[in-house]
């Protein structure tokens, strides 16, 4: 059960960085940018269509390791 909330989330956090792509060049909050820049150090913002397996487990992976509340953390958010 943990496994597949794990990739649940990622795929959330995956969809949400794209979104934020068509938003460019306007920026949204700190927190949500650290987000962001950690994803796509990772993975490249959609260009078309291609499999989505790799994104979805390199997103996991960032889940798992704890990077992203680390990201709440180094900025004093409440996790």
């Amino acid at each position: 059960v943990v496994q597949h909330t794990e990739q649940v989330v990622a795929i959330e956090i995956l969809v949400a960085c794209e979104a934020l792509e068509y938003f460019r060049p306007m920026k949204t909050t700190p927190p949500l940018e650290a987000v962001r820049s950690l994803v796509r150090e990772r993975v490249p913002a959609f260009d078309g269509d291609r499999f989505l397996g790799p994104d979805i487990e390199a997103v996991t992976e960032i889940v798992r390791s704890g990077a992203i509340a680390n990201i709440a953390r180094d900025l004093d958010l409440d996790v």
